[in-house]
């Protein structure tokens, strides 16, 4: 019975292998930034196939290269590598990071019960210190890391660093073993890596996970005894068992969707590391499973930065090599020299933080660990970022703050730091300055709200030739933002007034005045208790037509009629657009939505929007001149679907797609572009 459980319980493994990332992608030895590979070399001087292993080189060369030990998972089942290796995922990356892999073969359950595989991995690291000199390694640098079961044996090299033997109540066990002919070799590591390995063994029913049934893989692995007829001999498999302040670093990754090594093994390690005075980080990987969704690039540069800082200094030295052509970003205050950007659009990125112990930096949700030269700077270079502007965050011990070397601009609901990975200058050419051309003004206009009782104030740009033309009235576009952005949006980040003078100055758009009004939509939805998707932001309606309107016209020469004037805006500002226009005909003849929010009109019947008015295709091409849509080929929010529904309506629009944009500002830069040229003609 017990043969045949086995049978059954490996082929889920190979099953789950193929669905959920059991071993990870493989990939091919070319794609892995390897220089050298060596094959099923034997390390226990003897002719078992278990008893080999790969090595791979990195790319870079080095006089001495950092180890790492990387063991596979089968729940101690499987006695070969090959193919479950994390090629793909762990290997790779630690490759380029410069580093040395090992991938270990060991005896499985059905070769040797425990501690054999703890013999086998001790050998390994042995072996690689024996034989340093011939494979360029640094002896003084082996470390080991693991998924799965070989988390398991990963943490188990690191809590008995050192240590030849051990006992756990009643039950002794010969820990190093004499595997080999590198007895006379150290077997300590420097640091250890688990990925959603089991470490308490005694305690697998601790969470929702897996039924293994009667004879699970850790009590075939101890030959077949019960927990309750040896509970000692469980602790004896388990690496909280041995855990003492002076075991090197380990970190810890564990899914918190994990079905087969439950996630509270991960939580119950990382507790027991702190307990013991153990040097450790612990990341739970929200919605992760067993191998699914883990090896993600910040979780893999975290186990880079991690082994970095476990090095050292020099190691840290080594991480903070910023390339020789990486420029100061556009957006640094003055004479700040980061963030910086690479010719391959990675941004690197500095701060001073003597008393901290770990800084990260924040690009739109991804984040990097940063790295400490020893002197409290740190530093982080990010994997190439797409062009355009980044909104981003550094967060030093847990608190988020604004990168004081960076312009700060108004996103995601408060002050952000901001940075751009430029374009090439042909593409960048519509919204960067040009020196010969004339250029408008943007003021910051005060006017009293009767609707609000209270001052608001407003953005407005006149053209280059406005205080010329002192007898001249101009055309008003009403430019909004988007949820969680303000009326400094289009002035800073959208680059506006450079999009407005180069059109202008190029005969292609009419001179005109643009205002840049907050939507009262300047926060994340939800922020405010109470109020309904269907109230958000619609408080400035009465705002823009009692308040706004008519203080422009009575400031501005403006063509105070609906022939002169236009609205148009961003994401929700998009949205406010459509409900102002088709609710306010009488004031409006152009309408311009940039990735607007106008997935409810993609949904339904258009004709019976807004009490009908797309049902009388004449009378609304009579009175909207421009209806624009644009949006990004990477977002989704409808705007096509409400284009094709007007198209069939008979309605008159243009539509435009920024070709490999998302929901970002280059995606409006180049929306406002297309629309400038379209209006007031």
């Amino acid at each position: 019975m017990k043969k045949v459980f086995l049978g059954v319980l490996f082929a889920l493994s190979l099953n789950a292998n193929a669905q959920f990332g059991f071993g990870g992608q493989q990939v091919k030895t070319e794609d892995m930034h390897a220089s050298q590979k060596f094959t099923d070399i034997n390390y226990a001087d003897d002719d078992k196939a278990y008893h080999t292993m790969d090595i791979y080189l990195p790319e870079t060369k080095a006089e001495k290269y950092p180890v790492v030990v990387h063991i596979y998972g089968s729940a101690w089942m499987s006695n070969s590598s090959k193919g479950a290796a994390d090629l793909g995922t762990i290997v790779t990356a630690l490759l380029k990071a410069g580093y040395a892999v090992v991938c270990p073969n060991h005896r499985s359950i059905q070769d040797a019960q425990w501690p054999a595989q703890s013999h086998d991995i001790k050998a390994v690291i042995r072996w690689i210190r024996g034989n340093a000199d011939k494979y360029h390694f640094d002896a003084d640098y082996i470390a080991t890391s693991g998924f799965s079961s070989g988390g398991h044996l990963s943490s188990f090299m690191g809590a008995t660093s050192g240590s030849k033997t051990g006992k756990v109540g009643k039950e002794e066990i010969d820990i190093e073993g004499k595997l080999g002919k590198y007895t006379d070799q150290s077997s300590k590591v420097f640091a250890s890596v688990d990925w959603s390995g089991p470490i308490d063994l005694l305690n697998m029913d601790c969470g929702e996970a897996m039924n293994m049934g009667e004879f699970p893989p850790e009590r075939n692995l101890l030959g077949g005894v019960s927990k309750q007829e040896n509970p000692d001999k469980y602790r004896t498999l388990s690496p909280i068992s041995f855990l003492d302040k002076n075991d090197p670093a380990i970190i810890v990754f564990h899914g918190t969707k994990d079905n087969v090594v439950p996630f509270c093994q991960g939580e119950e390690f990382a507790n027991e590391l702190k307990l013991a005075g153990v040097k450790t980080e612990f990341y739970p990987v929200e919605g992760g499973g067993h191998g699914f969704n883990m090896y993600t690039d910040e979780n893999l540069q975290r186990m880079i930065n991690f082994l970095n800082r476990a090095r050292g200094v020099n190691a840290s030295a080594a991480a903070l090599v910023v390339p020789a052509d990486a420029q100061p970003a556009e957006t640094n205050v003055s004479q700040s020299q980061y963030p910086k950007i690479t010719a391959d659009k990675r941004g690197v990125f500095q701060v001073k933080a003597p008393g901290a112990q770990k800084v990260i930096v924040d690009i739109c949700n991804k984040k990097y660990d940063m790295v400490n030269d020893g002197k409290g700077t740190w530093t982080a270079t990010t994997d190439p970022l797409v062009v355009g502007p980044h909104y981003y965050f550094i967060e030093v011990d847990g608190a988020r703050v604004s990168d004081p070397a960076s312009q700060a601009v108004y996103g995601c609901g408060l002050y952000a730091s901001n940075f751009e990975v430029p374009e090439s200058v042909e593409e960048a050419a519509y919204y960067t300055f040009n020196k010969d051309y004339q250029h408008g003004q943007v003021r910051l206009c005060q006017y009293w709200s009767s609707v609000e009782n209270r001052v608001r104030h407003c953005y407005v740009y006149t053209p280059a030739e406005y205080d010329k033309n002192p007898k001249k009235r101009y055309p008003v576009m009403y430019l909004q933002h988007g949820m969680a952005e303000n009326e400094t949006g289009w002035h800073v980040q959208g680059k506006m007034a450079n999009i407005l003078d180069n059109n202008i100055a190029q005969g292609k758009a009419v001179p005109m005045i643009v205002v840049m009004d907050n939507g009262n939509c300047d926060y994340g939805f939800g922020s405010k208790p109470g109020e309904s998707m269907n109230d958000f932001g619609t408080s400035f309606t009465k705002v823009l037509t009692d308040d706004i309107i008519p203080f422009i016209d009575q400031t501005f020469r403006t063509k105070p009629s609906r022939d002169g004037r236009a609205m148009a805006g961003l994401s929700w500002g998009g949205l406010q657009s459509f409900n102002i226009t088709m609710t306010n005909l009488d004031k409006f003849s152009h309408l311009g939505s940039f990735s607007g929010a106008i997935f409810s009109l993609a949904g339904g019947d258009i004709t019976k929007a807004y009490d009908g008015v797309f049902s009388n295709a004449a009378n609304i091409n009579k009175q909207l001149k421009t209806i624009f849509i644009g949006t990004g080929t990477e977002e989704n929010l409808g705007s096509k679907a409400v284009h094709e529904k007007l198209d069939a309506a008979d309605v008159n629009n243009v539509y435009y797609e920024s070709q490999g944009t998302a929901h970002e500002w280059l995606t409006w830069r180049r929306c406002l572009n297309q629309f400038v040229g379209l209006i007031f003609k």
